[in-house]
Order: structure tokens, then C-alpha cells, then sequence
């Protein structure tokens, strides 16, 4: 039996049911009216999963899917597993079965290959420096201020998903805690963690700060048995050469 005729799932549950809703405000008819621009984020998710679940209407359960990610943008990389494993320790998005799993994936990768660098959608083995700063490097070229990033890797050392900000700082500065970084280690099972940073300035050599963080997390990763394996600064292109700093590859730290 499918999702769709599930008793658990109805377009009708919920304490206010779409039915009841004015027709011109459901996902759908406002698409069609006005255009998928006009549409918030849990509004598209909604057309997505089609019907909501007991106790929750299609648009509720789409804004809790949204809440548990604490963005759209954060979909962007998972694949069936580690969306399955997010799932599954979510209590408020039981119910998501795999049909719509599959539908959410097929959407968000086609967003994704419309728009992303054809680079970015390689699953190689990250074994340099330059590979793992390539995997960040559309984003540093936008940011005027720091951020970052981590690379989530399995056992080949393949990215587990496209690396995206963890932190974004106001003004030049930035920091990430261990909570931070490896709470989505632990999520996806990953079994080493590369961190990498921007110095818009260009200046690539690290601050106190980045070496005492970087000691703490590594720290952290060995006690977690998910080893962190560099971190790496790395500046906006054109402004020095090479771009980036390995701290590994520098010894400014013991990996």
C-alpha cells in the first residue's frame, strides 16, 4: 500500500486541515496563481510530500521538516541514508515513509545539478588539500566575512555530503565549537572530519584563536574516535598563491 493510501497519512489531518483552508492560499492553487517565487519555503516542501500525517496537515509537517533542518539549504546535500537516519531521530517527522523520501531527493537534486557547479557534484576520495578547498571555494568567493565549513568523510574519504557553512561570523571573526562540528558527524557516521575557514583578508596565516580551536577539536575528535585531519584557511582567489593554508601540511598543529 502506498503512502498516499495510508490511513496514517490524509491531506485532512491536523487541528486545521488544508481543506479548510481558502483555496487560494493552499501550496498548490498559490503556485499556480502567483508563481513558485511566491511560495515560502515550507509552502514548496508541501507540494513536495503531498499529504500530511496523523495529527499534522501537509503544510505542519513541512514547516517541522524544515525546523528539524534549520534551513532548506541544508537538504541540499544528503543522500537516502543519512535523510532516513534524520528522519528516524526526529520524532516529529515520523510518518515520512520512503516514497516521500524519494520524491524530496529527486527535487532537491534536481535544484541542485540545475544550478551547482558540475565540480561539486563529484563523490572522489578527498586526499589534498586542493581537493577539499575546491569543494568550498564558489561559496568562500561570495563572503566578506568568515565562515566555516566541514567536509564529512566515510571510510574512503569520499565528502558524505557537499560541504556547506556550520558558522558565519560577524564582521572579520568567526568560531565553531566541537558540539557544533560533530554533532552531524556522529548523525551521518562519518569517520573523519575536515574544517576549513576563510580569511577574507587574504592573510593566511592562523591566529592564536584558529590554533587553539583547532587543538580543542582535535581533541574532541580523537576522544570521539572521528579524527579531525586538517583544517585548512583559506583566502579569496586572486588575492595571494596559493589561496589556501593545510595546517597539517604546515605543522602548525599535531593531527
Amino acid at each position: 500500500m502506498s503512502e498516499a493510501q495510508g490511513a496514517a497519512e490524509s491531506p485532512d489531518v491536523g487541528q486545521n486541515r488544508m481543506k479548510d483552508v481558502p483555496e487560494q492560499e493552499r501550496p498548490r492553487e498559490k503556485l499556480l496563481a502567483h508563481g513558485a517565487e511566491a511560495l515560502t519555503d515550507a509552502e514548496l516542501v508541501a507540494i513536495l510530500l503531498r499529504t500530511g500525517v496523523t495529527g499534522c496537515n501537509v503544510c505542519e509537517l513541512a514547516q517541522r521538516f524544515l525546523d528539524g533542518l534549520t534551513g532548506l539549504e541544508k537538504v541540499r546535500t544528503w543522500d537516502s541514508r543519512t535523510l532516513k537516519i534524520f528522519i528516524e531521530r526526529t520524532p516529529e517527522l515520523r510518518g515520512i515513509g520512503k516514497d516521500k523520501i524519494a520524491t524530496l531527493l529527486a527535487a532537491f537534486e534536481i535544484g541542485f545539478r540545475v544550478y551547482a557547479p558540475k565540480e561539486k557534484l563529484t563523490r572522489g576520495a578527498v586526499l589534498t588539500p586542493a581537493q577539499a578547498v575546491a569543494l568550498i571555494i564558489d561559496d568562500v568567493k561570495h563572503f566578506n566575512r568568515e565562515g566555516f565549513w566541514a567536509i564529512y568523510l566515510d571510510k574512503r574519504r569520499r565528502p558524505i555530503e557537499r560541504p556547506q557553512p556550520l558558522t558565519l561570523g560577524i564582521g572579520a571573526q568567526t568560531v565553531i565549537d566541537a558540539k557544533t562540528l560533530f554533532r552531524r558527524a556522529v548523525l551521518f557516521d562519518a569517520c573523519a572530519v575536515i574544517i576549513l575557514h576563510n580569511h577574507p583578508s587574504g592573510n593566511l596565516d592562523p591566529s592564536e584563536a584558529d590554533l587553539e580551536t583547532t587543538r580543542t577539536l582535535i581533541a574532541a575528535g580523537k576522544t570521539m574516535n572521528i579524527p579531525l585531519i586538517d583544517h585548512i584557511i583559506v583566502g579569496t582567489p586572486g588575492t595571494c598563491s596559493p589561496h589556501y593554508r593545510s595546517l597539517r601540511s604546515h605543522n602548525d598543529c599535531t593531527f
